[in-house]
């Protein structure tokens, strides 16, 4: 155990003690605890217990937490490209206060892991080689996935519903008597009346 007696120039700290599991539990000059791996004891010159820390209290575990977030997340970011919703909750299942889920989402944002927009792009280009959707429906999907309302229509206007309709009728193969229940269909997925009408040649609905 080490000890330090009262420092004027700041946060100190008072003591820092090695745990049997190897983690080292550190006391501060402003009464707090944290418990802290080797590597960030050394790091930050926790171990010595006669120079001040020239640092908040606050700010000095939020940059020590930021990195642990960032060591924890970055293979669930790299694997694919995630929604900045998605980092924020599972930031938040793995523990991490709010200070440092701020933190560690800008910093990724500034590397290219979280881009929204990009996201949005792909996820319709990806839509339209491999489903048939209609703007409204990828709209809601995207949404559902933490996108804003902006991005999300600004990312959904190359999809075009009457070719979206088409695809499907050609697909289909639908006859003229199924018509009927294919505007019911359609209509469930999101399609405007206008361009199932357009597309079926019927002005009625």
């Amino acid at each position: 155990m080490r000890q330090a007696v009262e420092n004027v120039n700041g946060l100190y700290v008072i003591e820092c003690n090695k745990n049997d599991d190897g983690k080292y539990f550190v006391t501060f000059s402003n009464g707090e605890t944290e418990t802290f791996s080797e590597d960030e004891v050394m790091e930050h010159c926790l171990y010595d217990i006669s120079v001040p820390l020239n640092c908040s209290f606050e700010d000095l575990v939020i940059k020590i937490k930021k990195r642990r977030a960032l060591k924890s997340i970055v293979g669930y970011v790299a694997r694919t490209l995630r929604t900045e919703r998605e980092v924020r909750e599972r930031l938040l299942f793995l523990g991490y206060n709010d200070a440092v889920i701020e933190e560690t989402v800008a910093y990724l944002k500034t590397q290219g892991y979280i881009d929204d927009r990009e996201y949005a792009r792909k996820y319709v280009n990806t839509s339209l080689k491999t489903k048939i959707e209609s703007r409204k429906m990828c709209m809601y999907k995207l949404v559902q996935k933490g996108i804003s309302d902006d991005i999300a229509e600004e990312a959904v206007r190359v999809i075009d519903d009457n070719e979206q309709i088409q695809k499907l009728m050609q697909k289909k193969s639908v006859r003229q008597k199924e018509k009927s229940k294919l505007r019911g269909y359609l209509y469930s997925k999101g399609f405007s009346v206008e361009s199932i009408n357009r597309v079926l040649g019927d002005d009625t609905y």
